[in-house]
Formats: C-alpha cells, structure tokens, sequence
C-alpha cells in the first residue's frame, strides 16, 4: 500500500530502478512516463503482470470493498466467498470493517470427506494511531456451516450462533531492536455454552535484536479446546461378512 502523498517519490524509485544502467529511455521520456503515471495510477498494473490498483480514497482511511469467492473439488466439494467492507467507520480514532464470510464442504458419498464449513459476520476495530503499537479486534457472530437450524424461524437459527472475539496487539520498542506480539482468542456457543465446543487460547512471540548479526526469539502458544458432545453409531459386527453370529446390529 502506498499513500497518495509518496506515490511521486515511489515512482522516482521504481522508473531509477528501470532504466538504470540503460540509455533507452531520456531525461524528458521519464519525466512524461511519470507524468502520465501520476495522472492515472492504475498503469502501473501494466509493469506488474498479475496485479491490480485498489483506490482506497484520498488516503489510507478511505472506504474500501473486497470480495472473494472459491470453488475447488479435490478431496469434495468446497466453496467459500469473502465480502469485506473496510473502513466504513471511524471510533475514537479507529478504523471499523466489517466482513461476511461463508465457507462449507458437505460430506463425499465416498465417505473421503469429512464435512466441515462456517459462515457468519465480523467486526473489525483496527488501531493504527500509535506509531508504535497497531492493534487489531474481531467481534465475530458466526455458526457452524453444516449446523441446519430445527425450522426456518430466527430463534431456531439464533440458539445455533457462536461468538468469537480475537485480538492481535504488536508493539515495536526501541527502533527495530525489540518487538512483542500478543494474540488470543475465545470462541463459545451463545446457547448452552457448557454443553456446546469451545477454544481459548493465546500466543506470545518476542524478537530482541542484540546485534545486525545476533538476535534472540522466543514465541509461546497455548490452545484449550473442550467438546462434551458424544456421537453413537450403528455398526454391523459381522463387517468381514464370515461369521454369522456376529450378523447384528449394536450402538
């Protein structure tokens, strides 16, 4: 990402870099390349194969959409789409997103598949105000995909909803001599938590730079995660099909 206010100073970087060492381009040819760039940013894309210029206002809190979509088949059936509103807020200094997402992959006949999926809607809080610190906080309203409500009424779907909050704080200290990163999360059923899976947990991830030769690392991660449910099966004891004895079902 590039602030319109350095986007001229980026150009003077990237078109030195181009031409030198050659004689190709003149004085006056770089000076109208840059020219033409300035007045139409989304020709850079052209010098990039592959990328693609996102106007995201008149500086880098200006409102932003995002929209991703997925289909694959090896393994099963997936897909997935991501829709991010960015920026569509300011609190207390802070820029507010919001993102919907959903992403399910029901079962194979084959039984190679396990199924696995969730959908729901986020709140983004992202804190860029500190010149040394960034924070990120995600509020998230989401179910299991897979998880069909009872019948097709609100409170049907909304005892099946789960919240998840994650924080993600990192703090550079001294100039780039030591960093700190924390993050934790929680995710828990709004309805009969205690009886529903939940996950907690946190990592803690230091760098101290000693020397342009030496630094020293150290991270430390935790994960709880508790499910009561119990799942029973009919299973035919007599699965090699040689002893008829064993031709009965049991739980």
């Amino acid at each position: 990402m590039i602030k319109k206010s350095e986007f001229s100073g980026f150009l003077d970087t990237m078109i030195g870099m181009m031409t030198k060492g050659t004689q190709a381009l003149s004085s006056a040819d770089t000076t109208a390349l840059k020219a033409d760039l300035m007045g139409n940013p989304s020709a850079l894309a052209a010098f990039m194969p592959g990328s693609g210029i996102m106007n995201f206002g008149d500086n880098a809190d200006g409102f932003y959409l995002v929209y991703q979509s997925q289909l694959s088949v090896p393994g099963g059936l997936a897909t997935s789409s991501w829709v991010t509103l960015g920026n569509v807020a300011k609190l207390w200094g802070n820029n507010v997103s919001i993102n919907g997402y959903e992403f399910v992959s029901p079962p194979s006949s084959d039984g190679s598949n396990a199924p696995y999926g969730d959908k729901g809607i986020e709140v983004q809080v992202e804190s860029l105000q500190n010149r040394n610190s960034v924070n990120y906080l995600n509020v998230d309203l989401h179910r299991f995909g897979l998880d069909l409500p009872a019948n097709d009424t609100p409170v049907a779907t909304a005892v099946q909803n789960r919240l998840m909050v994650f924080d993600d704080y990192a703090m550079m200290l001294l100039g780039d001599k030591l960093y700190v990163g924390l993050t934790g999360y929680g995710d828990m059923a709004l309805n009969q938590p205690g009886d529903n899976p939940y996950y907690m947990g946190g990592n803690i991830t230091t760098s101290l730079k000693l020397t342009p030769v030496m630094s020293l690392n150290a991270s430390q991660a935790n994960l709880f995660a508790n499910d009561p449910r119990s799942f029973l099966e009919n299973i035919n004891l007599n699965f090699t099909g040689y002893d008829r004895a064993l031709t009965r079902t049991s739980p």
